[in-house]
């Protein structure tokens, strides 16, 4: 444990449960020392990085020879501070998205980096009551740059709807910050009826099937064999509201051979037909 006073108050004790700000409590463990620290380390460090538990690097007989972060103190340390320039966080100039059809491309660029593993890319649907955010990808970092650094991720295939974007910035220590994007970015509606290729193409054994509604209306979707012999129902006349789909079509019960599958979209007496092609391969 490590107590501390500044010249501008009391910083308050640090130990395993303890955080910076709290009253000074008189009580000490043997290897505590009360002082009044100048908080400056190599290079000018003006951050306290004081090591919960154990004794201060530099004071006979403790052994400990880094700081909390694990840099090698000085010789002499400087009593409680940093002994090595502390990693900056990452300087985020920008961080913007733009709308593709269902899909949002996300772009930051950094203007400084160090000690950067990376981000990690976090999604909110907007609309309940908290925002529940989770992880999507992770892009790796440049670890130590000046220069400016644009980064991007496509989070592809959304459904219609509201969304919160923000990144977890990680640096090889293992400490994080967050980086909110300003605003929502909102997929809307389409504009038209459609029904992807499906994917892959050729498939082993399942693949999907992305379709399309601009209003509300009945969707059927069946799959057929080459001689025109309906094999598989994916959906029946059902009722969908307008918005993007995806739907995920297992044909392991089926031979390998040339399918089709046909789309029939009804909506304010009019009807929207399509077919393809599909390929299974075992």
């Amino acid at each position: 444990m490590i107590n501390v006073s500044g010249t501008e108050g009391m910083l308050g004790r640090y130990s395993g449960t303890d955080k910076p700000g709290l009253p000074i409590v008189p009580s000490q463990d043997a290897n505590s020392l009360a002082i009044t620290p100048s908080f400056t380390g190599a290079g000018g460090t003006t951050v306290a990085n004081y090591k919960p538990g154990v004794p201060l690097a530099g004071v006979a007989g403790t052994g400990i020879t880094t700081d909390y972060s694990g840099f090698t103190r000085l010789s002499p340390p400087t009593l409680g501070s940093i002994e090595k320039d502390n990693p900056l966080p990452v300087t985020l100039s920008s961080f913007t998205s733009n709308i593709s059809g269902r899909n949002i491309k996300l772009t930051w660029i950094t203007a400084s980096e160090q000690n950067n593993s990376g981000f990690e890319v976090q999604r909110a649907v907007v609309g309940s009551e908290y925002l529940v955010f989770s992880k999507m990808a992770f892009v790796s970092g440049n670890g130590n740059t000046n220069s400016p650094t644009t980064y991007n991720f496509t989070d592809m295939n959304l459904n219609s709807g509201k969304y919160q974007y923000r990144l977890k910035q990680i640096d090889n220590n293992g400490n994080y910050e967050y980086h909110n994007m300003s605003g929502v970015v909102e997929i809307g509606v389409p504009t038209k009826f459609d029904m992807s290729q499906n994917y892959p193409n050729p498939f082993n054994p399942t693949t999907k099937i992305d379709f399309q509604l601009p209003t509300d209306g009945k969707v059927s979707i069946r799959v057929y064999d080459i001689t025109g012999r309906e094999v598989k129902t994916l959906l029946n006349n059902e009722q969908r509201s307008a918005g993007y789909y995806t739907l995920e079509f297992n044909g392991s019960s089926m031979a390998s051979g040339i399918y089709f599958y046909r789309f029939i979209a009804e909506s304010n007496a009019k009807q929207t037909v399509m077919t393809k092609k599909m390929v299974l391969v075992k």
